[in-house]
């Protein structure tokens, strides 16, 4: 047992190898805070609940609708949403500002 004959230098290799670990786990933590914003952003929607694409099979209760350019819209909280007609009826879908 050659550590046991100088514990200074067993405490400094516990000390090295316990401080790599905290920066091991440091970047690992900032890189997945990092991926995490990357993630589920839906651009040009104001309220993220609804992402940009989404189809729901209702409106949102305080939808209003909206004509433009001869065609309907729904607006909620800044969200506008585009009817569709499919087998099971009307569905709606989260689309861009028109």
């Amino acid at each position: 047992m050659m550590l046991a004959r100088f514990p200074s230098l067993f405490s400094a290799v516990l000390l090295s190898i316990a401080a790599t670990g905290a920066l091991i786990g440091a970047t690992a933590a900032s890189v997945n805070k990092t991926n995490t914003y990357a993630e589920g952003y839906a651009a040009g929607a104001a309220n993220t609940a609804y992402a940009m694409g989404a189809i729901y099979p209702a409106l949102p209760a305080g939808a209003t609708i909206q004509t433009i350019g001869g065609a309907t819209y729904y607006l909620y909280n800044g969200v506008w949403f585009s009817p569709s007609y499919g087998a099971n009826g009307v569905y709606y879908r989260v689309v861009p500002v028109p």
